[in-house]
């Protein structure tokens, strides 16, 4: 059964049950305020009349007018009449064919409800018995008086109004049910667009998304909306990762390509000590990559599946960055300028965070190796922030956006100088700050030079 079905036909039998509810409800109360209003009546009536009982010449019977009717007038099916303390009718007016019950004889107005044979028919009667007391002889019980209503005509207007609805609740099940079937099928429609788009979807699409602008700002909407946009985010992590290992194929490629062909030229015939010697260094140096690559590789890994281990300490930037001139700065013709606030203090892991350092100092001496480096930090509220700048050649602005992404390289030869070259160094450093809540932001003017800006908690 579709959802659809299922959502209308749910709608629909709560419809049907709560219609039913109100009818049966309606049908109850519309019977007793009926039956109120009938005993209301008849005990008003009854009140009345009690005070047209007389005794004259000793007989025991109702005052009537001078042209012999009773003061209060009788419909067909009325009864007026007036019973004696035994049970024997001593007078009476309308219905004669109305069974006399004082079984169960009361000092109080009392209501009952009984059948009659009147004209050949059975009808039903509310009647009701008051008492009757003889005040000259110190309210001596003489009889009962009682007054009857035909509840005929009450019958017919509820049975009106049961037949009434008993036509239109068929009528408004079946409109319910239509209702909610369209309703149903309207709201499911940005669902089933997007199985549908889903269903048309390959893996080259992914990026593309759906196609889900026109559906309204509801749930459904929304629902396909953030459906669409995860689609977008695994496209992109998939085809990332694609790159990714197409590049870490490359790389992986090139320095085994070169092992090799040192390895077959070395053997293929007998060589000098200092050839053996010469091609031993080259596949030493290749292989010395190949670990700093995989290395690099591993961490991107661990990263993503956010298994970094982290050791977290308060660092002092002003001895972090001494050290690092005296070991990094002594042998190099770069001078480094250090601009940093008297005792600005970091959280950090130091080794991680002085690999992002130095992947940033070896950028600089690769892409600038003659300028200048400058240093700086200054802490702002709750974040220091580092700059790390130099005054080379700089870097085109179509390159910004990408310079932290995984194998990508301003260099499009994809020479490989150097460990840094292999366009892992500013995405690894990314990886590292984001691990620790900082953030990397690269900025670069042609022929003025690049900046690096770090983003860190302050301890």
């Amino acid at each position: 059964m579709k959802l659809r079905t299922k959502i209308a036909l749910s709608i629909t039998i709560l419809v049907i049950v709560l219609l039913s509810s109100v009818t049966f409800i309606i049908q109850a109360t519309l019977s007793a305020e009926l039956l109120a209003g009938i005993d209301q009546s008849l005990k008003l009536s009854a009140t009345q009349l009690v005070a047209m009982v007389e005794i004259e010449d000793g007989r025991l019977h109702l005052e009537e007018r001078d042209d012999g009717h009773m003061n209060a007038p009788l419909e067909g099916d009325d009864i007026l009449r007036l019973v004696s303390v035994d049970g024997n009718v001593i007078d009476s007016r309308g219905v004669a064919e109305v069974a006399v019950d004082m079984s169960t004889p009361s000092d109080l107005l009392r209501f009952e409800t009984l059948s009659a044979n009147v004209a050949g028919h059975t009808t039903r009667l509310r009647l009701a018995t008051i008492p009757v007391y003889d005040e000259e002889q110190a309210n001596k019980l003489i009889a009962y008086l009682q007054v009857g209503k035909s509840l005929e005509p009450t019958f017919q207007a509820l049975r009106r109004t049961r037949n009434l609805f008993a036509l239109l609740l068929p009528i408004c099940f079946i409109l319910a049910g239509m209702a909610s079937y369209i309703l149903a099928t309207r709201a499911l429609a940005p669902i089933e667009k997007i199985r549908l788009e889903a269903a048309n979807t390959s893996i080259e699409r992914l990026n593309d998304g759906m196609k889900v602008e026109d559906l309204p700002d509801d749930e459904a909407g929304r629902l396909a909306r953030t459906f669409d946009a995860m689609l977008k985010r695994i496209g992109a992590s998939f085809f990332r990762q694609k790159r990714f290992t197409a590049d870490a194929s490359h790389e992986l490629r090139t320095p085994l390509s070169i092992i090799r062909g040192i390895s077959e030229v070395a053997l293929s015939k007998p060589r000098t000590e200092e050839e053996y010697t010469t091609a031993l260094q080259t596949i030493l140096k290749e292989t010395g990559s190949m670990t700093r690559l995989i290395g690099d590789l591993l961490f991107l890994a661990r990263s993503d599946s956010d298994r970094l281990c982290l050791e977290i300490e308060e660092i002092d930037l002003q001895e972090f960055f001494s050290a690092i001139v005296e070991d990094y700065f002594s042998d190099t013709e770069c001078s480094l300028d250090l601009q940093l606030e008297a005792q600005v203090r970091i959280l950090m892991d130091k080794d991680r965070f002085l690999q992002v350092v130095m992947n940033l100092l070896d950028n600089c001496k690769l892409h600038a190796p003659e300028s200048d480096v400058k240093i700086s930090g200054i802490a702002i509220g709750e974040t220091v922030q580092i700059t790390v700048s130099d005054n080379g050649p700089g870097i085109e602005p179509h390159h910004l956006a990408h310079l932290t992404e995984r194998f990508y390289r301003v260099d499009s030869s994809r020479k490989r100088d150097s460990f840094s070259s292999s366009g892992l160094g500013l995405a690894i450093a990314l990886e590292i700050m984001q691990a620790h809540g900082g953030d990397l932001k690269v900025g670069s003017v042609l022929g003025e030079g690049t900046t690096v800006v770090l983003e860190i908690p302050r301890a």
